[in-house]
């Protein structure tokens, strides 16, 4: 009757020990196996069952280490004491202390092996991130490699941070330290605002099974566009002069995780991007401030902590180094295809482009070219010059820049001619568009613009619209034919090219 009790007691406590907590349930486990032991020896009342108690007391020591092996001993020791007779009294004694000492040393023994079982599995951890890290800088650096391209540079640093194979943050931002050292601005980042729109990308990924080296192309792709982010993003300013931790990781050269927000700035950083806890990583290259990368978990709120930002610090390296490599070749790009001084494209790129444009257009669509030649000009160095007429090229060049709108592309053609080329824009709308440049000009004070023929510096214009059967080099040649006849009527004047019906 008490045996079949105890198994009752023992079923109870095994099909609820799983509703319990990890600690309680261990303790649950040890009233099984001392249920067990006790039924067994009511039921059977065989000297040999006290052994079987070395079970549960090697269970006790294996659970809670030495403590856990020595209370199973004394435990079991009371149960034998307690249901053997009076005969056994040296008996019961000898096996007592039997008990406790395989207790104790069973108990020292699974302590010891989970000390190193730990330290092993702590080694391993750490040998599997540095591997993967290895990994992702491998990866990183193989795809900076292929590109100068600034933007392009931002979204493979960004994507190794963010991506489930990468380091696997929700999001990642970097701001950029502008060229006169004066402001932090939002460039580019990787994630989302809202948690729906998160967790609908990250799925589209997993459905797409895709590695890091392709989770890079998705830019060229397109898959993924975070707009809404970079909406807000992009037309964030941050004065470097003020205190917020922005500047302290620059200044200190140290990673931040901010858990409470310190000031008005972290405040409504956090309120605008919606952020919990972030994590802010500098940029440096050799002593130079480059920028900061901010790292949060928006849609998973896994906890972000010191040893996480430790893992982002070598592409910060690499994105610091990768970023002045790229901001040299966009200055050396630049450089390359703008004329010095008049700060507009030069002739190289305006031989690079036009074909390009023209290859586009369609047979419904438009594009002009205007030529533009300063009236005189020979005389005018003849008489002032070269210095003052170089001054009066860079204004020009100026004047043409600030009047152009954004799509069209103004070039200085050689010497004291320009060219600006006028994408969608028919014929009619383009001699107006030079009209208006021409009057501009004219109404312009230049220096010494008064020892010119006509008392004024003037120029002359040249207009013509691509046709489907047209090439770049007929373009030219029609709006150079038109500059010819403004020149040859009297200076002064715009001239569309009439020999196309």
């Amino acid at each position: 009757m008490y045996a079949l009790i105890i198994t009752i007691i023992a079923v109870g406590f095994l099909y609820g020990r799983f509703y319990l907590p990890l600690h309680y349930q261990k303790l649950a486990l040890l009233l099984i196996a001392f249920s067990c032991m006790l039924s067994l020896e009511l039921l059977y009342e065989q000297n040999l069952l006290k052994f079987a108690f070395f079970l549960l007391i090697m269970l006790g020591g294996y659970t809670y280490g030495w403590l856990g092996g020595l209370l199973s001993a004394i435990v079991s020791w009371a149960t034998v004491m307690m249901l053997s007779g009076q005969g056994d009294g040296q008996w019961v004694l000898y096996l007592g202390l039997c008990y406790i000492g395989f207790g104790i040393g069973a108990g020292i023994y699974y302590a010891s092996r989970r000390v190193s079982m730990h330290l092993n599995h702590h080694w391993e951890d750490q040998i599997f991130k540095q591997s993967k890290q290895l990994s992702i800088i491998k990866e990183v650096g193989s795809a900076i490699q292929g590109t100068f391209e600034l933007t392009k540079l931002l979204h493979i640093i960004l994507t190794a941070i963010t991506a489930g194979f990468g380091h696997g943050f929700n999001r990642a931002m970097i701001f950029l330290v502008d060229d006169q050292d004066q402001t932090l601005k939002g460039r580019l980042g990787v994630g989302s605002m809202s948690l729906d729109d998160g967790l609908a990308k990250w799925g589209r990924l997993i459905d797409h099974r895709m590695n890091l080296q392709d989770f890079i192309e998705l830019k060229e792709q397109a898959l993924i566009q975070d707009h809404d982010l970079n909406d807000i993003l992009m037309n964030i300013e941050i004065p470097l002069q003020a205190d917020h931790v922005f500047r302290r990781a620059l200044e200190e050269q140290k990673s931040f995780v901010v858990k409470q927000p310190r000031g008005e700035f972290e405040t409504w950083l956090k309120d605008t991007f919606q952020m919990t806890v972030f994590g802010v990583v500098p940029m440096l290259h050799k002593g130079k401030q480059v920028g900061v990368i901010v790292i949060d978990n928006n849609i998973s709120s896994r906890p972000i902590e010191f040893d996480d930002i430790d893992a982002v610090i070598p592409l910060a390296v690499q994105a610091s180094v990768a970023i002045e490599n790229g901001k040299l070749y966009e200055e050396a790009h630049k450089n390359s295809i703008t004329d010095g001084l008049t700060g507009l494209y030069n002739q190289r790129y305006f031989q690079e482009m036009l074909p390009k444009w023209t290859a586009c257009v369609q047979q419904e669509s438009n594009l002009s070219l205007i030529l533009l030649d300063i009236d005189f000009f020979k005389h005018y160095n003849d008489t002032n010059g070269h210095l003052e007429g170089n001054q009066v090229l860079s204004q020009l060049g100026h004047l043409i820049q600030q009047f152009v709108k954004e799509y069209d592309l103004p070039c200085r053609f050689g010497g004291e001619e320009f060219s600006i080329i006028l994408p969608e824009t028919p014929l009619d709308k383009a001699y107006e568009y030079a009209e208006s440049l021409r009057q501009l000009i004219e109404t312009t004070v230049f220096p010494h613009q008064e020892n010119q023929p006509n008392g004024n510096l003037t120029v002359s214009m040249g207009v013509a619209e691509l046709r489907t059967a047209q090439s770049a080099e007929v373009l030219v040649e029609q709006a150079d034919e038109a500059l010819y006849q403004a020149k040859k009527e009297g200076k002064n004047q715009v001239q569309v090219y009439k020999g196309v019906t």
